[in-house]
């Protein structure tokens, strides 16, 4: 690769780093304010989107249930999740579900999963699981940290676990 071009790479890779990084420092100290949302609908339209730019994904999101949440928070806390799902897993399945109490966000993939010794550390800021990594998946190790911070700024969590039949779950939970 010319010198040049190893440049503009470097300097794209600053780029995503800084932006990603803001993000994270900015994920609870949103001043956005709550609204009352149709949660199925909004991560129905994430996936939507996903699926267009050819994305192989699932979505069993039916309308509802309504939530009083920050709309972009949690649409980009779904979106990192659902975006880890085709990166690690190379496909997604979202659904949506209501509890008396709480109400989620389930994407399951079917990658590697995580080493059990290692579902807590991946919240970490910049940890990377690097068996999942090449130097194609790109990200800085973000995601879930924003994801989480994002959760707990609704009085949520997001929960991590290796399926039985391959691949992982990521829950985001949000009390009603």
């Amino acid at each position: 690769m010319e010198p040049v071009f190893e440049n503009l790479r470097a300097l794209d890779d600053v780029d995503a780093i800084i932006g990603t990084s803001l993000t994270y420092a900015r994920a609870s100290h949103e001043a956005e304010p709550k609204s009352r949302i149709d949660l199925g609908a909004l991560v129905g339209s994430i996936c939507d989107d996903l699926a267009d730019g050819g994305a192989s994904i699932e979505c069993d999101c039916p309308n509802g249930p309504i939530v009083s949440c920050k709309r972009l928070a949690i649409k980009r806390a779904a979106t990192n999740l659902i975006e880890n799902a085709l990166k690690y897993g190379h496909e997604a399945r979202v659904t949506t579900r209501r509890s008396e109490d709480a109400v989620a966000i389930v994407v399951d993939d079917r990658g590697p999963g995580i080493p059990a010794s290692q579902l807590e550390a991946v919240f970490a800021p910049f940890y990377r699981e690097e068996k999942s990594r090449t130097s194609n998946s790109g990200g800085v190790g973000l995601g879930l940290s924003i994801a989480q911070t994002i959760a707990e700024d609704h009085g949520g969590e997001v929960h991590l676990v290796n399926r039985e039949d391959g691949g992982l779950r990521a829950e985001l939970r949000l009390p009603l």
